[in-house]
């Protein structure tokens, strides 16, 4: 089975970041379309326990019924880290019915679900990561997504502070978003006493991150 969609960005033909989108014996890229070759059903099956995975989770259920029509989401580009399952795929697909545009990065090496994976990259999310990947394969698809967008992300919602601290390293001329939301402790920890980008109108400083991250995200776990 063949899935065919509008590619969100083009990467050079024969790039060493072609990977990030779907490996390379499962898509070919042409005349500004990805073709996913898909002959052993995963998206099909993916697509099930996704449906299956939204009814086990009532609180985004019902934050896209509510907001179904507002749509509050217009207009923001949301940066996401997080492993790459069908209950963050949940996540995905509620922030894209809200208004948003996403882009994810996997924030582990060895948590993908191919399936999930592929059926997301046909709905036409721009997703990095497979699973085995190397830590360097990691780490670049985390800046793929920092970049992903050339006025960058206006959100971002991390897992480990990968994005977050992607952000802050010698040489990243990528636009500051507007909000970051970290969801692990683990996280948090990584980044306090880290020198952090603060934008303001007139200058772009450094200061000591000296508070508390909010720990409200759209995750039900």
């Amino acid at each position: 089975m063949k899935y065919q969609m509008n590619k969100m960005k083009m990467w050079p033909l024969g790039s060493s970041m072609r990977w990030a989108c779907v490996a390379t014996s499962e898509a070919n890229c042409r005349g500004g379309y990805m073709t996913i070759h898909d002959e052993t059903g995963q998206i099909d099956m993916a697509n099930v326990r996704r449906a299956r995975a939204t009814t086990e989770m009532p609180v985004l259920a019902a934050i896209s019924k509510n907001y179904r029509t507002e749509i509050p989401f217009t207009g923001e580009r949301i940066a996401l880290c997080g492993h790459i399952t069908e209950a963050t795929a949940v996540q995905v697909d509620t922030l894209r019915r809200l208004g948003a545009e996403v882009a994810w990065c996997a924030s582990s090496t060895s948590t993908t679900d191919e399936g999930i994976r592929l059926a997301v990259i046909a709905d036409g999310v721009f997703v990095t990561g497979r699973k085995g990947m190397s830590t360097q394969e990691l780490d670049a698809g985390v800046r793929m997504v920092r970049d992903y967008w050339p006025s960058g992300p206006t959100l971002i919602l991390d897992e480990g502070a990968r994005l977050i601290r992607d952000f802050h390293l010698p040489g990243c001329q990528t636009p500051l978003p507007r909000l970051a939301a970290e969801k692990t402790p683990e996280g948090i920890s990584a980044i306090a006493g880290t020198p952090l980008r603060v934008c303001s109108r007139k200058r772009v400083s450094s200061e000591p991150f000296c508070h508390e991250l909010d720990h409200c995200c759209l995750d039900e776990g």
